[in-house]
């Protein structure tokens, strides 16, 4: 988080961006103000041989909770390749990446990637 900061105290929004690290096995944080979020952003987090999928499960937590209303999630994925034991898990004899994956995870957590 640390690089982010600097880039968010470099544009000096700080009154408008909330930074938080959250482990995506750990339950939603306790102090995490539901209704006052707007967006959730992300970039660069799906890694190949994440065999867990648990940002889509937090994802599905956090979009899906009662106290937000119509909440979004922004993300910017980079396309790695499954480990060959998660690609044999998830899809039969086709080349699938971690996005692919991940989007698969969201999509059995019933959340709607456009």
């Amino acid at each position: 988080l640390a690089d982010t900061r600097l880039n968010v105290a470099s544009e000096k929004c700080e009154s408008r961006i909330e930074l938080l690290h959250w482990e995506w096995e750990a339950d939603l944080p306790q102090d995490l103000p539901l209704e006052e979020i707007d967006l959730v952003v992300g970039t660069d987090l799906v890694y190949a041989d994440d065999t867990k999928m648990g940002l889509a499960t937090a994802l599905a937590t956090l979009l899906q909770h009662h106290r937000t209303s119509a909440l979004q999630a922004l993300l910017l994925l980079v396309d790695r390749p499954c480990s060959e034991a998660k690609r044999r898990r998830l899809t039969k004899n086709s080349a699938s990446s971690a996005v692919t994956c991940f989007l698969r995870a969201c999509a059995a957590k019933n959340l709607l990637i456009e």
